[in-house]
């Protein structure tokens, strides 16, 4: 037979030993996967059973199968931290595990027993290393063994050894007998005593003293314990130090049974330390962070992943590549969980927050001084909370964009935002821009949160600045508002200081801030503290009409302390400052008051504006001369049976102005034309001047009552002054002006003095008749209206005059209208049908014509500017009766004036004024028709006149006591004759001649009665001459549109119908205005068909005042025209452009609209004539920076350049990171932190020093550590460890406790013989009675009583 060993023992068979190798790599699942630049620990377990462990050969294998060798190499550290007879521990340590160092290691141990090997894979976290990785291989290669023989049937003492009988090998002291198993050969072992052959104690015993009948539990922690030796000496288990194997080793936490890598980032750890506290956290160098110290400290982020750098360092805590720096993380100190991020720079946000910084909140949500996001309690929504934004605000809101430090975006207002505090003038702005650092200005780029003290002198024009501080705009969220209709009034308005009565919001402007946060740590004048200040948020809303403005101010969330934040809202207007104190509690509603009072220009732009909004709807014109105006306003008096004739008081812009309303028959709106009065000292009736060529005029929609014509034409003097007559027009159209074809000449005729006439043919002569005469008869179809006259002597002489005046208007045998006015000593009596007593009614009218009395529509009354009375029979004639009291008795001047064409449409006259046919010398006629041949004497003309006395009949006279005209009839009157006087020389030389002023001075003995006849009788000439004339008209050009310095040329016309009449064409001013200089009018070529061209040249110069360019055109015989030229002048210097006109905008009544400036950056000014120091107005120079203006037209600055410490152009300035230098300015052990021009060397903790030079600190021997008790100080470079002193176990860095060595069998004593006895930090072994010696295992000796004799 052949006898051949069993598997895993080597021998002939006949004899075999048990002596195979094994290897175990003891980390997890055959992989260990390492995050990028940390160490990993690889433990090999090898076990020999028969061969000794010292004479085993082991060995590492890296990735590319070569031998690693054993101690430290660069990347490598080969140990054998534990070696016994059969076991030993070798230790691969690999130092930054990056891409160069992954894959698989093997282990691998020989002997001349056989040989084994393990492999395990290493990689990285997140790497695609990791993927398709061999899965880790056990390979033993033991010696060859033979197949087992048949077994056999041994006799006791013996074991079936392979086939072949074997005494049993029991221990003769750990076994019980010699007997074994006859088949496996176990002997039965005693207690404690384990092992085939009972050679052995069981696991975690000793055999004390060496002896098997003392196995005794080792003196270890059982839970970090593999074994003990013989001597009780503990073997730990992998990862566990400590004599008792009660702690685990360096770079290693967590309990003995279940030690874990600290894991710590040499390259971050005090002194590239690889130790952690029992939580597992490493102590990290400033900066840097996490429980290894591998992340990035607060606020940093690496710009790479480490995995793709070769050569490291650390800066602040972050590895970086040599090439690179850290990047600010930004995170937000109250949105995030940490101020560090991930290697993309996203932080972490707490709950609700978002955004990549966690310094955002979803739209309409802000930042509470928490951190957290909520809805702020304002009163108007913003953001997506605004259901339409395209429809009641007109498109213009939005968000402002986030794209730098700071954000901005101008707003432009239909309606210009008034302003005015205190003593300033209210201005208006149209446009200003809102800025995501808190506040809203106009004007130029505001400096970063200037002083109110710098900003006095510059025109600023900060409107409100509801955070004055320096924030930073890249973290803030601003959404605003701009609303240009009413439709969203009401909740505006409900939040305004005023009753929507008298303030109705037409504009509105919200701005909502939030997420505003102070400007960050390290910049140049903020203080150091404000990063972590948190958000603020504030609304903003600003409401306003045509003259006054509100705002209001609401605070969401206010975090920020004193010191970083004004106590008032800022607002500052050129170069004064005005600070309102305010409430920023949260939810709290302040109200301010942006005007004080409303007035003129502003309250006119408001009352336009209402009153347009009353005038609604839109008139649409009728294709008739309704809506027409005539060029001269009596002609409204004659327009007979087509139209009803009123006249109305408008209150114009300008005074002198009489209105007439010309409404259709059926009730329909109709035109009132608007005259500028021509003054004579008595008469009105003078040919007037359409106002403005037609703009005081307009189309009515009030026909039922002169007050809504005078409501309507309120409202157009409102917007006019305003400047804006347009808007008014868009509702109520202005006429055009019309000659009215046949009806352009008027014929006016006269009785004054003594009595004295110009026919309606123009013939003068003189009737000294007594009685009531036919003044005037005007018949035309069924109608007839007749003035009649009453004459009576003076009191001393022959000499009669004029005392009663009565007119009356009959048709078809009706009598419709009798009006009687008498001469009274100091006024005028005046009856209406023979019973009404209108005297107060008219005599109370302004004189001037400015009002009238129409009681009813056949007759208007009005005044004239010396108190006369004006009766207008509407569609007929017109009659002025003036008071003359210069004689012994009152007396009347009376003048007639009718239509030229009244003839020509069937009508005759007849009477004292003779018949109208352009003949005079058939004007002298009998009643019966009968004419007297001129030339004639005053005897001959005198019965011929006779005739036209009134019978009782006929009389429109009212008489009292049952008088009639019989009373006033005396045919046996004869006057005096001129022929007949004696005329003194004083006299004649005093009238210059004139014939009548002799013979009335003479006949009445009064000079002054002749003076005053010889004056009326001059004004009455005038007038009649200006009635029959036509006015010119002026055809316009092209408006004018003109610029500073520029020339213009506006060509116009004048067209002069009267033959013979002369032109003269003149600028003159509108009043409260003045003609500009450099302006010429020349003739340009010759008159055609009646038209004159003529061109008016201007050189626009600088306006401080008020101007217009008023042509008017005057004829020789009074005719006048007027034409105001409209003009958009442009004041700009310096070819600087100017706003568009703001809408509605036509300059008012001077039609001269003056445009605001908008000056570039390199001038400014009301007119930019300065030039704009950009160093003070713009963004200037960095701060400290001296800075020099480039002189316009150029534009720009020149900085100097920046300061120590810092690198830049001078505009911007950075701060040199000299912490990023290589090597850095500080020692090797400190830690270089960057300050804005400088920086800032701290050593790191474990050193002391300046920074610049760093020793290592001996907190051991300074007793600076922070040992538990019982534990022991060792002081490392950089740092301290902690470690229990012999017979304590605990955590060293709290408190370390006895151990009771006695009870947990790590005493040493013998079991036996000896007693244990604890003591603080170890214990003593005392023998028991009877034996002496140290009482150690073994060293307790029998006492021979007897041979002592005790």
């Amino acid at each position: 037979f052949r006898c051949m060993c069993d598997s895993g023992f080597t021998g002939d068979g006949v004899s075999c030993q048990d002596g195979g190798v094994s290897v175990d790599v003891i980390n997890a699942d055959g992989q260990v996967l390492v995050s990028p630049s940390l160490s990993v620990v690889l433990l090999c377990d090898v076990i020999s059973t028969v061969v000794p462990i010292r004479d085993t050969t082991f060995r590492w294998l890296s990735p590319d199968s070569s031998v690693i060798p054993v101690g430290r190499t660069e990347r490598f550290l080969v140990t054998q931290s534990f070696q016994s007879a059969t076991l030993a521990f070798h230790d691969l340590r690999i130092f930054f595990v990056l891409e160069d160092v992954v894959g698989n290691y093997t282990c691998e141990a020989f002997n001349t027993a056989g040989s084994a090997r393990e492999t395990i894979f290493v990689g990285l976290f997140g790497n695609n290393t990791t993927t398709g990785t061999q899965t880790p291989t056990v390979t033993t290669t033991p010696t060859p063994t033979p197949t087992t023989p048949a077994p056999v049937d041994c006799p006791p003492g013996f074991f079936d050894n392979g086939g072949v009988c074997a005494p049993c090998d029991c221990d003769s002291v750990g076994a019980v007998s010699n007997t074994c198993n006859s088949t496996t050969g176990e002997c039965e072992c005693l207690n404690l005593v384990t092992g085939r052959e009972c050679n052995v104690c069981v696991d975690n015993h000793f055999p004390a003293g060496g002896s098997l009948t003392q196995c005794s539990l080792c003196p270890c922690n059982l839970d970090g314990t593999l074994t003990c030796t013989l001597q009780g000496t503990c073997i730990c288990r992998p990862n566990v130090n400590g004599s008792r194997c009660d702690r685990c080793a360096p770079g290693f936490f967590g309990e003995v049974d279940d030690c874990r890598p600290c894991g710590c980032d040499v390259n971050a750890t005090v002194g590239a330390s690889i130790s952690c506290n029992s939580t597992g956290q490493c102590n990290c160098i400033p900066d840097a962070t996490g429980r290894t110290c591998g992340e990035c400290g607060p606020g940093t982020h690496p710009l790479l992943p480490l995995a793709e750098r070769n050569a490291v360092c650390v800066i602040r805590g972050c590895r970086v590549d040599l090439t690179q720096t850290c990047q600010d993380c930004a995170c937000h100190p109250l949105g995030s969980l940490s101020l560090s991020c991930d290697l993309n720079g996203v932080c972490m946000c707490r709950p609700g927050v978002i955004g990549p910084k966690c310094d955002q909140c979803e739209v309409g949500e802000i930042f509470l001084p928490d951190g957290t996001c909520a809805t702020p309690e304002f009163y108007l929504p913003f953001g997506s909370n605004v259901s339409n934004v395209s429809g009641s605000d007109n498109g213009t809101s939005g968000e402002l964009p986030r794209a730098g430090e700071i954000n901005e975006q101008t707003i432009r207002f239909e309606t210009p935002l008034p302003f005015g505090f205190g003593s300033f003038s209210p201005a208006t702005l149209s446009s200003v821009t809102i800025s995501s650092r808190g506040y809203i200005y106009q004007n130029n780029m505001l400096p970063n949160f200037p002083s109110l003290a710098a900003l006095n002198g510059q025109m600023m024009n900060v409107i409100f600045a509801p955070l004055w501080s320096s924030s930073d705009g890249r973290l803030s969220r601003v959404f605003y508002r701009y609303l240009t209709v009413e439709s969203d009034a009401d909740e505006i308005e409900s939040i305004m200081t005023r009753d929507a009565t008298t303030f109705n919001v037409t504009n509105a402007l919200v701005v909502t801030w939030t997420g505003m946060q102070a400007s960050p740590a390290g910049q140049p004048g903020v203080d150091q503290g404000r990063q972590s200040l948190g958000f603020n948020s504030v609304q903003l809303v600003i409401a306003w009409d045509d003259c006054e403005a509100f705002a209001t101010v609401v605070y969401g969330a206010l975090p920020w302390t004193a010191g970083h934040l004004g106590d008032s809202i800022v607002t500052v207007l050129t170069d004064n400052a005005v600070n309102m104190v305010i409430d920023r509690t949260p939810g709290v509603l302040n109200r301010i008051a942006l005007t004080f009072g409303c007035i003129a220009p502003l309250l006119n732009r408001r009352n336009c504006r209402l009153g347009v909004q009353r005038l609604q709807p839109q008139i649409t014109l009728r294709p008739d001369a309704s809506n027409s105006c005539p060029s001269r306003p009596i002609i409204f008096f004659f327009v007979s049976g087509i139209y009803r004739i009123r006249t109305v008081y408008v209150p114009s812009v300008t005074p002198f102005h009489i209105c007439y309303v010309l409404e259709g028959n059926a009730g329909f709106h109709g035109a009132i034309c608007c005259y500028t009065r021509v003054r004579f000292r008595r008469f009105i009736l003078q040919p007037l001047n359409l106002a403005n060529g037609p703009a005081d005029s307009f189309i009515s929609n009030a026909v039922a009552s002169r007050a809504e014509a005078r409501a309507e034409s309120d409202v157009r003097r409102e917007c006019c002054l305003a400047g804006q007559c347009q808007r008014f027009f868009d509702v109520r159209p202005a006429p055009v002006q019309a000659q009215f074809p046949g009806l352009v000449r008027l014929i006016l005729a006269f009785l004054r003095g003594d009595p004295h006439f110009v026919t309606l043919d123009g013939l003068n002569y003189t009737f000294n008749g007594r009685g009531e005469y036919r003044f005037l008869r005007a018949e035309r179809a069924t109608v007839v209206v007749e003035g009649q006259v009453r004459t009576q002597p003076l009191s001393t002489t022959n000499a009669t005059v004029n005392t009663a005046f009565a007119v009356g208007m009959v048709s078809g045998g009706d009598t419709l209208l009798r009006v009687q006015v008498t001469a009274q000593q100091t006024s005028l009596s005046i009856l209406l049908n023979g019973v009404t007593d209108i005297s107060v009614d008219v005599m109370n009218l302004p004189l001037g014509g400015e009002d009238i009395f129409q009681p009813n529509d056949n007759v208007i009354f009005s005044r004239d500017e010396d108190g006369g009375v004006i009766v207008s029979i509407v569609g007929s004639m017109s009659f002025t009766v003036a008071l003359n009291n210069v004689t012994s008795i009152p007396s009347l001047t009376i003048s007639a004036t009718i239509s030229a064409d009244f003839t020509q449409s069937g009508g005759v006259t007849s009477g004292l004024l003779g018949v109208m046919n352009g003949d005079p010398s058939d004007d002298l006629q009998f009643r019966n028709g009968t004419v007297l041949l001129q030339p004639a004497t005053e005897r001959e003309i005198f019965p011929v006149m006779q005739t036209w006395q009134i019978t009782t009949a006929e009389s429109f006279f009212t008489y009292s006591g049952g008088g009639n005209a019989r009373d006033f009839a005396f045919p046996s009157h004869v006057p005096v004759f001129s022929d007949e006087l004696s005329v003194d020389p004083a006299i004649e030389a005093q009238c210059g001649g004139n014939a009548e002023c002799i013979f009335d001075a003479t006949a009445t003995g009064n000079i002054n009665v002749g003076m005053e006849t010889m004056a009326i009788t001059n004004e009455l000439e005038i007038q009649r001459t200006q009635t029959a004339n036509q006015d010119p008209t002026i055809t316009p050009g092209t408006p004018i549109t003109i610029v500073l310095g520029q020339t213009v040329q506006y060509v116009f016309s004048v067209r002069e119908v009267d033959a013979g009449d002369t032109v003269t064409v003149a600028l003159e001013p509108i009043e409260n205005t003045v003609v500009p200089s450099n302006t010429d009018i020349v003739v340009d070529g010759s008159i055609v068909d009646n038209v004159q061209v003529f061109v008016l040249t201007w050189t626009a110069a600088a306006i401080d005042v008020n101007v217009s360019l008023q042509i008017v055109a005057r004829d020789s015989n009074g005719g006048v025209a007027r034409l105001t030229v409209p003009v958009t002048f442009c004041p700009c210097n310096n070819s600087q452009p100017c706003d568009p006109v703001e809408p509605g905008n036509d300059g008012g009544e001077s039609r001269f609209v003056r445009q605001t400036c908008n000056c570039g950056e390199a001038y400014t000014g009301e007119v930019c004539g300065d030039d704009r120091d950009e160093c003070v107005a713009g963004t200037g120079c960095f701060m400290g920076v001296e800075c020099t203006d480039v002189p316009a037209p150029d534009t720009g600055i020149i900085c100097r350049a920046c300061p120590e410490g810092t690198t830049g152009d001078g505009v911007t300035c950075e701060d040199i990171l000299e912490c990023s230098d290589m090597p850095g300015p500080c020692d090797a052990q400190a830690t270089c932190a960057e300050e804005f021009g400088s920086f800032q060397c701290t050593c790191n903790v474990g050193f002391t020093g300046s920074g610049m030079s760093c020793t290592d600190l001996d907190e051991c021997s300074l007793e600076t550590d922070n040992c538990g008790t019982n534990a022991v100080c060792t002081n490392t470079q950089g740092g301290f460890t902690c470690e229990c002193a012999d017979g304590f176990e605990g955590d060293p860095m709290v408190s370390c406790s006895d151990i009771d060595e006695c009870t947990d069998g790590g005493h040493g004593c013998d079991t036996v013989l000896a007693t244990c006895v604890n003591t603080i930090g170890g214990n003593t072994c005392e023998c028991i009675a009877g034996y002496t010696g140290v009482g150690t295992v073994g060293n307790c000796v029998d006492v021979d009583e007897c041979t002592l004799g005790t």
